[in-house]
């Protein structure tokens, strides 16, 4: 069967990572915390509801504590929270040694010397001899090898570093093909600079390019051969392919295919060529402008163990659409020659290892509508000159490790849609300039550990329109959760305020998020009082999270007001009781409940889960110290 891979992302539309689309795949991309509980189908082959199959087992055999190895009655007990960002105690990693398995060697010899005669027997011993010394030859080739790559991915970016460091000649600067390039005004400092030294990307590269065979069908080593402006223009993306193999070390790619190959660059695995949106350019650089379909525009190399730093000579694909390296090895920082690519519209480097600043010469990409540089380290302030890229739709800028103030003039952009910034150490709260963003659909700061620094909710952005989702976990936030009013967040769909230092009591009118389905502030230790009967007056509602606070009293809610309401946590609380009013939340797949003081579930909720009311539940954790008939909490004798 030959599997298709899926078609590339469409980075002229803004990212919604609600759907499996690219880029970057998030969080890792997803950063929500509920990434399985509202928007993620479990499949499962149980044809039995694992509640009422566990409930079975118990009234058969109340002795049978733990369920069956059977995977008709298996529970799905793993933790009830999955994402990459998760403010309170329910966050999974998962994480693994890559496992390298050494094929051992041995080299037997048997002599039955009763066989062998008298004069062969110095020859016999020379050769064990020899062949001893083989066999520690090549434990000690194997052994360097598994101390190399064990523990994970192979740094070879060092190694390639090492490499360039040591500066040789280049034996290829008298040719008329490194001169043209050193006459060249199109080429930069830093790569004539490079060319000198025959072990940089680019002298390599140029290596390839006059002595492989690959390339001999080109003729760039004969006499004028660059005096032809298409011979110039294959030359020059040849060279910057070239330079992009040797600094990335092509041969280790996942797909490699057509690399260092006499092919053209245009059929090389991951870069792409034409569909320029320039209109064409009939002066000096016509006939670059004009063959569309030779011109290198997109580089799509993601989730290809792409190693290394990027070459400033990646600059010389002028025409240079879409930089799509995420999910990769590189390092080191960000080339500022990047910044002058003026016709890109998107860069995602999520999930590598760069450096460093991001260089104010980002204001040069003006028609750039998404940067996604999150999961690196990144350092520095963030520049204000974000601020004036005006067709910028989608913006993610974290985790990294930038500091300071969230530039104002960020909500100056008139197309802003996304703007996320997590997992940074940025100070001096939101800007109120951001109720002027009238386009603004996401808006995630959390794990900004000083953000707000004691700053109560930014009620400001309540008038937003578009505003479908706010993340604000962990930043500092305080004081009580202001009174919302009819009108107010009129499109949210999403609210994050978990591990804040919220006070006060929840409103009853928090009822007028019409919209809501996602709803979380757990982790809040001074946010308390009872949770009003009718707060759930929200018909799309489908997760709620209370968890670890200070509420109290009995835990009831009008089910009629919450029909498609799959999950609620509540655990950690001072509850006393539950309402046996929950047997009517037909969707209910998940309810937490335990660490209050709850001493005993309603019967008639086990009940109405026996008799297939509550059809879907999958789990219902109260703890192992609380009468309930029905729970799936795992607990000893």
């Amino acid at each position: 069967m030959v599997a298709h891979n899926p078609p590339p992302p469409d980075y002229s539309q803004v990212h919604d990572d609600d759907d499996d689309s690219i880029p970057p795949p998030p969080p890792p991309t997803e950063t929500d915390t509920f990434n399985d509980h509202a928007m993620e189908k479990t499949v499962s082959t149980n044809t039995a509801k694992p509640v009422r199959k566990w409930r079975m087992l118990k009234k058969e055999a109340e002795h049978v504590l733990v369920p069956q190895e059977d995977p008709e009655n298996s529970v799905n007990m793993q933790g009830h929270f999955r994402g990459m960002h998760a403010a309170q105690g329910f966050e999974e990693e998962e994480a693994g040694m890559d496992e390298i398995e050494v094929p051992s060697s041995s080299v037997v010899a048997r002599m039955n010397h009763n066989e062998r005669k008298q004069d062969k027997r110095r020859k016999t011993c020379r050769v064990g001899l020899i062949g001893l010394v083989a066999i520690a030859v090549l434990i000690a080739i194997v052994t360097g090898s598994v101390m190399g790559t064990r523990g994970g991915k192979a740094d070879t970016s060092s190694e390639v570093e090492e490499e360039e460091e040591k500066e040789i000649g280049n034996p290829n600067l008298d040719t008329d093909a490194a001169k043209f390039l050193l006459e060249s005004d199109d080429i930069s400092e830093s790569t004539k600079a490079a060319l000198a030294n025959g072990n940089s990307a680019v002298s390599k590269a140029l290596d390839w390019l006059l002595n492989d065979d690959a390339n001999a069908a080109y003729g760039f080593g004969e006499p004028n051969a660059l005096d032809d402006d298409e011979t110039k223009l294959n030359f020059l993306q040849r060279l910057t392919a070239g330079t992009l193999g040797k600094a990335f070390n092509s041969e280790g790619f996942t797909n490699n295919e057509n690399w260092m190959s006499g092919q053209d660059v245009c059929t090389w695995a991951g870069i792409g060529c034409g569909q320029l949106d320039n209109n064409i350019d009939n002066g000096e650089q016509g006939l670059r402008r004009m063959q569309t379909d030779n011109v290198v525009t997109r580089i799509k190399m993601e989730d290809n163990n792409v190693v290394g730093k990027i070459p400033s000579e990646i600059a010389l694909f002028k025409d240079l659409s879409q930089l799509v390296l995420y999910n990769n090895n590189i390092s080191g920082p960000i080339p500022e020659e990047i910044f002058q690519l003026t016709s890109l519209t998107a860069i995602d480097l999520y999930n590598n290892n760069l450096t460093g600043p991001l260089s104010s010469k980002i204001v040069n990409l003006d028609k750039l509508k998404g940067i996604y540089l999150g999961e690196n380290s990144l350092t520095g302030q963030l520049p204000k000159e974000l601020g004036e890229l005006d067709s910028l739709e989608s913006m993610w800028l974290g985790p990294n490790k930038f500091t300071g103030p969230i530039p104002v003039e960020i909500t100056n952009l008139p197309n802003l849609q996304d703007f996320r910034a997590p997992g940074n150490q940025l100070t001096g709260g939101l800007p109120q300039e951001f109720e002027n963003v009238a386009t603004l659909q996401k808006l995630d700061l959390e794990n900004n550990e000083v953000l707000f620094d004691g700053q109560e909710f930014p009620m400001f952005l309540s008038d937003l329109e578009d505003l479908e989702r706010l993340t604000l976990r962990n930043t500092a936030m305080t004081g009580e959760m202001p009174a919302m009013v009819k009108g107010k967040f009129p499109s949210l769909t999403k609210l994050y305020l978990d591990g804040n230092n919220l006070t006060g009591e929840l409103q009853n009118n928090l009822a007028f998020m019409q919209k809501m389905e996602v709803f979380t502030m757990s982790n809040n230790p001074q946010l308390g009082g009872v949770i009003p009967t009718d707060f759930g007056y929200m018909p799309n509602l489908q997760v709620l999270d209370l968890s670890d606070c200070r509420f109290e009293g009995e835990f009831s809610i009008e089910s009629d007001k919450v029909p498609v309401l799959e999950e609620i946590h509540i655990n950690g609380n001072s509850l006393d009781a539950i309402s046996a009013d929950i047997t009517l939340l037909e969707n209910l797949k998940k309810f937490i409940f335990d660490r209050n003081l709850i001493e005993a579930f309603p019967e008639d909720v086990c009940n109405a889960i026996d008799d297939g009311d509550i059809a879907n539940m999958e789990t219902l954790l109260g703890g192992c110290n609380i009468d309930c008939g029905c729970c799936t909490d795992v607990c000893e004798n």
